[in-house]
């Protein structure tokens, strides 16, 4: 009868230390993002900060829109779109394309 009481407390004691650990855990977390967040709105972070915490928030300019050449889409996409998005047409960008040499290797 005494092994088993014993037992009793030990698995009482393991889940009484599990569920301190995760809630500190979790208390963490939540504190975490919430100083985040206050550190983005309050602006106490560069440009590089920001990108590295995954913010995604307005600090460049939106990117140049290309129009897709398909007479029948004309969508507008992204500046650094290869295809449409809606259609799948190849977009040809006159100023920023470039070509670069590639070397294959031989298949036997």
């Amino acid at each position: 009868m005494g092994s088993i009481i014993g037992i009793l407390m030990l698995v009482a004691a393991m889940i009484f230390i599990t569920a301190i650990l995760f809630g500190g855990w979790v208390i963490i977390s939540i504190a975490r993002v919430v100083f985040r967040t206050l550190g983005l709105a309050l602006g106490g972070c560069n440009t590089a900060t920001r990108a590295r915490v995954g913010y995604s928030g307005p600090v460049m300019a939106p990117p140049q829109m290309i129009v897709c050449s398909n007479p029948r889409c004309r969508n507008a996409n992204p500046g650094g779109a290869r295809f449409c998005r809606r259609c799948g047409t190849h977009l040809y960008r006159t100023q920023s394309t470039q070509r670069v040499a590639v070397r294959r290797a031989a298949m036997w």
